[in-house]
């Protein structure tokens, strides 16, 4: 999500990774309007994707690319 440009702060939030030090006593938003926003881009492109190759599902595009090889 960072190559598509997404706040690092909304992508730690979704990931559920706490922030330390001074920003995490600061920094108590949630970004939950712009967290719905990034969530539904990623569906967007994994949908995308399946589309593009219907035999995929998934788990199989969760893969790693050595692996996922032989299912496209």
């Amino acid at each position: 999500m960072h190559e598509a440009e997404f706040n690092t702060d909304w992508i730690e939030k979704c990931l559920a990774h706490e922030q330390r030090g001074v920003r995490a006593v600061y920094n108590k938003a949630e970004y939950a309007e712009q967290r719905r926003a990034m969530l539904q881009a990623w569906a967007d492109m994994l949908d995308g994707w399946i589309a593009t190759n219907p035999k995929a599902s998934v788990l199989a595009l969760a893969q790693p690319a050595k692996t996922r090889e032989y299912i496209a």
